[in-house]
């Protein structure tokens, strides 16, 4: 048996949720084979436009837990990670909260693949293990550019926008005016702009490259017409 799986049976066990030490040990462990700053070095490499904005960086267990937990999560309620990399900040979301479904969204081929496969080896690996609720919560990942995917449908959208440059925070921005009204935005490093967001609070939170601020923002109005958007 994998270390990950008896983990994750010792939680059964106890019929307990997921601890955030236990949830960054879980990752970890079905991270170890995965070399991500090798990964985008290498995708980035194959792109015909060097954009900084894909530069790669992760948020932190800890960090994490603390930004979710502003906005407390529920059966019902969908998230999505934009610029999700290898998937880590998604399966740390889905063992810490209680979610319907997390997406993450990754223009990168190659870090898109490593999230699928670490998709396959948490569901046979580690969902079995984990207590009943958990083990219905739905984890998808989808190879599109943020600044195009659809995701409406999210009651809360996390961004690692730091090295987000200009144009794709604007396309950002005008993607995030279809999300409906009380949907939460939570953006590390920068903050769009829109009329139809408030701005809750800025805060610094650690990550793997430093101290950092974080917005958070509220969808205060409705969707624009799908019609006025490019």
């Amino acid at each position: 048996m994998r270390a990950t799986e008896t983990l994750s049976c010792a939680i059964l066990s106890r019929g307990e949720g997921v601890e955030i030490e236990e949830a960054g040990v879980i990752v970890e462990r079905l991270y170890a084979d995965v070399r991500p700053y090798e990964i985008s070095h290498d995708s980035r490499s194959q792109l015909a436009d060097r954009d900084e904005s894909f530069r790669y960086g992760e948020i932190v267990p800890t960090a994490l837990n603390e930004m979710l937990r502003e906005y407390p999560a529920d059966d019902t309620r969908i998230l999505y990670d934009l610029g999700s990399g290898t998937g880590r900040t998604v399966f740390l979301a889905a063992l810490l909260f209680d979610f319907a479904k997390l997406v993450g969204v990754e223009l990168l081929g190659g870090l898109h693949r490593a999230a699928q496969r670490k998709l396959g080896e948490y569901d046979a690996q580690i969902r079995p293990g984990l207590p009943r609720a958990k083990q219905k919560l739905i984890i998808e990942f989808r190879n599109e550019d943020i600044g195009e995917t659809d995701f409406s449908e999210a009651d809360v959208v996390v961004a690692h926008a730091t090295c987000f440059q200009p144009l794709l925070m604007e396309r950002l921005a005008r993607q995030a005016e279809r999300l409906k009204p009380g949907s939460r935005m939570i953006l590390v490093g920068k903050s769009i702009s829109s009329p139809m967001f408030s701005l809750e609070k800025v805060e610094p939170h650690e990550m793997d490259w430093g101290r950092t601020p974080v917005f958070f923002l509220t969808k205060i109005s409705g969707p624009c017409d799908s019609e006025e958007l490019p």
